[in-house]
C-alpha cells in the first residue's frame, strides 16, 4: 500500500478506538466473525482516506443516501461520530460515501 510504520501503526490504534466507539454502545465480542469483518472493512476505509482513494460517485445519489439514513438511523449517527474523529485524527475530509457504507458495514455487524 505504500504506508509507513507510523501510519500503520496510527491505523491501527484508530480502528482500536473505532472498535471501542462500537462497542461502548452495542455488545460487541472482541473474538467474533462480525468484530473481525468490521476490522478489515476498517481497515480498508483507513487505506483509502490515508491514499487519497476516496471516490465520491454516490454523493451525487441523494436518494442512496436518503435511504441509508431513513433505514439505518443508530447505525448512520454512529457512522457520522466515528467520522468525525476519524476526520479530526487524519486531518482529512471522508466522503458521504464512505459514511454511507460504514453505516450498511454496522447496520450487518450490529
Amino acid at each position: 500500500y505504500g504506508l509507513k510504520f507510523g501510519d500503520i501503526q496510527m491505523r491501527s490504534e484508530l480502528i482500536r478506538h473505532l472498535i471501542s466507539m462500537v462497542s461502548e454502545r452495542y455488545p460487541l465480542a472482541e473474538d467474533s466473525l462480525q468484530t473481525d469483518r468490521l476490522r478489515t472493512n476498517l481497515k480498508f476505509l483507513l487505506n483509502r482516506l490515508l491514499l487519497c482513494e476516496t471516490p465520491s460517485r454516490v454523493e451525487k445519489d441523494t436518494a442512496f443516501l436518503s435511504f441509508i439514513q431513513r433505514h439505518c438511523v443508530r447505525e448512520y449517527e454512529l457512522a457520522v461520530k466515528m467520522k468525525d474523529y476519524i476526520e479530526a485524527v487524519c486531518n482529512c475530509r471522508m466522503a458521504q460515501e464512505e459514511v454511507a457504507y460504514l453505516a450498511i458495514q454496522l447496520k450487518y455487524t450490529l
